[in-house]
């Protein structure tokens, strides 16, 4: 009967370590479950650009940014331009009129911005057909999974999902990094994910930029003048995490895909020969939570290389306006039925 007492204290010993497991478990299988989410991307099938009357895709960093529209630039087109250019080889001949195909063609704003081994790369000649294709995708998850704070965020007067980080003795704060402070309007911050060969910053400010290039040479300025100032007794609360400071950004995921028509049926001359852009295509894919960021892109280009005997340039040929019709035998000059279709009446609705 003395044994009782023991096995019973045992028993539920037992209960409570079988239940931290199985608590730590499931802790650990949603983690690995969010883990493989963030990796995979979860997007949904690309929409077309056209879709978004407020966003606006840009070829380049040295393209003009939008006032009041999302500008989203990927490196992959830039690329791909680049894989193209090294088929046909230079120097390219481009009309100066043809500015987004002359900014493409000077941009230098890619290069170092991946490894040749962080993207795939095809080029593909047919008769006289060259097509050239770059793919990217990188998974940038946190050590740990930051606050999710749900509708706490109004961007310019909308309500909007968010994520971010409360206080300093949170293992959270660990995550982000304050690269300049100057006011609560006017900072830059870096999101330090898993991978520290990777970055991802932030920039909120005031000033207006022609271009994102002009941003970057901004965001060079305040990390330098952090770096100084962080060093001054004077300014060294700027760059800590103290209880009351939070940090809220709100989530952003998409998946885009669109045609430059600045690009497209535009042609250039290279080694005496013509070059017609049959195709220039960009889908971008980017998400950024509080499980941390994904990125995926693709970018495809082609050109025609014209001869003098025949030009190539795609026909669209569609009967939308008022035009003639006409019925006759072979060999006949008149014919037998002709019509001028001025409206709509006659036609099957």
């Amino acid at each position: 009967m003395k044994k009782t007492p023991r096995l019973l204290l045992f028993t539920t010993v037992l209960i409570i370590l079988w239940s931290c497991n199985s608590k730590q478990d499931n802790r650990s299988a949603l983690a690995e479950t969010k883990k493989k989410e963030l990796e995979k991307g979860a997007f949904a099938p690309a929409k077309n650009l056209s879709e978004y009357k407020k966003s606006i895709f840009l070829p380049t960093l040295e393209n003009k940014l939008s006032t009041d529209k999302n500008s989203i630039y990927c490196a992959t087109l830039l690329y791909a331009w680049d894989e193209l250019r090294k088929e046909i080889r230079p120097p390219f001949q481009i009309d100066k009129n043809l500015k987004d195909l002359t900014l493409l063609n000077n941009s230098q704003s890619f290069v170092d911005a991946l490894n040749k081994g962080d993207y795939k790369s095809n080029v593909i000649v047919d008769g006289n057909k060259i097509k050239a294709s770059v793919e990217f995708n990188k998974s940038l998850p946190f050590k740990v999974k930051l606050e999710d704070l749900n509708s706490t965020l109004t961007f310019k007067n909308k309500k909007v999902f968010c994520f971010g980080i409360y206080g300093s003795d949170s293992y959270q704060s660990k995550i982000a990094e304050i690269l300049y402070y100057k006011n609560d309007n006017e900072f830059l911050i870096s999101l330090i994910p898993k991978d520290h060969a990777h970055k991802i910053i932030l920039f909120k400010t005031n000033e207006k930029f022609r271009s994102m290039d002009k941003v970057l040479y901004k965001i060079d300025n305040y990390i330098n003048l952090g770096n100084n100032e962080i060093h001054t007794k004077k300014a060294e609360w700027k760059y800590t995490f103290n209880e009351e400071d939070y940090i809220i950004i709100p989530k952003i995921k998409f998946n885009i895909k669109t045609n430059y028509p600045t690009l497209e049926g535009k042609t250039f001359n290279s080694n005496q020969q013509s070059y017609l852009i049959n195709e220039a295509m960009q889908r971008t894919a980017f998400k950024l939570d509080e499980y941390g960021a994904v990125i995926e892109s693709k970018s495809e280009i082609s050109v025609l290389c014209e001869t003098e005997q025949s030009k190539y340039k795609p026909k669209h040929l569609i009967f939308d306006k008022p035009f003639f019709i006409m019925l006759k035998k072979t060999h006949s000059k008149n014919p037998y039925f002709a019509m001028w279709v001025a409206n709509s009446e006659l036609m099957i609705k």
